[in-house]
């Protein structure tokens, strides 16, 4: 078994002025006073790897706060054999609605976890214009048909 031990880390960031107008203007409000938004403040980790890209991965018992609030992680995932940890599907976690939206005051990121040893991870934080499987649609029929050959090339 490997050798396991709790570690705790602190972030500051702050919004500018024009970030927060830009998420304030994609606010949303939805039924029972809960509000989406379309311009979202998102927190992504996955393993510190350089090798090659990494998805969304979190590390085991994972805790996050957001200026000293809770932030309610994804579900775990069925696991795939009796006897094996269960994992929470890797996603990037919109983290908006705990957010200060305001450039005067900064935000502060809490996360902690069970270490494993070999196992080190990094975290960003990102402000993405959320897109709508609708939207994406419409972007590539604007973009209009291309000659297969040029889609290969770009792969290589």
């Amino acid at each position: 078994s490997s050798i396991q031990r709790f570690q705790e880390k602190f972030f500051i960031f702050a919004l500018t002025p024009q970030q927060v107008r830009e998420i304030c203007i994609s606010r949303d409000f939805l039924p029972g006073g809960r509000r989406d938004y379309t311009v979202q403040v998102q927190l992504r980790l996955c393993l510190a790897e350089t090798s090659c890209p990494q998805e969304d991965n979190y590390p085991n018992s994972l805790c996050i706060k957001v200026n000293g609030k809770l932030f309610p992680l994804p579900g775990y995932a069925p696991p795939p054999k009796n006897g094996i940890e269960q994992k929470r599907p890797g996603r990037p976690l919109n983290i908006t609605s705990l957010v200060r939206l305001s450039s005067a005051v900064p935000n502060q990121i809490s996360i902690s976890w069970t270490s494993e040893i070999g196992k080190n991870y990094s975290m960003s934080v990102y402000l993405v214009r959320q897109l709508t499987s609708a939207m994406l649609l419409q972007r590539l029929k604007l973009k209009g048909i291309r000659n297969p050959d040029h889609s290969r090339a770009l792969i290589k």
